[in-house]
C-alpha cells in the first residue's frame, strides 16, 4: 500500500464531499456518506498544498506547486510554479 500524508481537508458547502490534499499528485474527493473517493489527477510533478470550496458555487480551489530538488542538498526541495486550480466537482 502507498503511504501518503494529508496536508489539508475541506468540506463542501452541501456537506456531501471531503476534499483532501495528499502527498502525491492527486486530490481525493471522498463522499461523506462513505464509498470510494473520486480522484482529481494533478499535472505531473504537482503537489496539492491546500483545498477550499467556494461557499456559493461549490467549486473546488486547489493550491499547487512543483517541487524541484535543491542544489544544496537532495534532502531538500524548492517550491516552484505555484498555482491555484479551480475544479467543478458537480460533473
Amino acid at each position: 500500500a502507498e503511504s501518503r500524508f494529508v496536508f489539508r481537508v475541506a468540506r463542501s458547502p452541501d456537506s456531501k464531499w471531503l476534499a483532501s490534499a495528499v502527498s502525491w499528485p492527486k486530490v481525493l474527493l471522498t463522499p461523506t456518506t462513505g464509498g470510494e473517493p473520486r480522484i482529481i489527477d494533478l499535472p505531473r510533478g504537482s503537489l496539492a498544498w491546500s483545498v477550499a470550496f467556494d461557499p456559493k458555487t461549490g467549486r473546488l480551489a486547489v493550491g499547487t506547486s512543483n517541487l524541484v530538488s535543491s542544489q544544496r542538498s537532495e534532502r531538500f526541495a524548492i517550491d516552484t510554479d505555484e498555482k491555484i486550480r479551480i475544479y467543478d466537482i458537480s460533473k
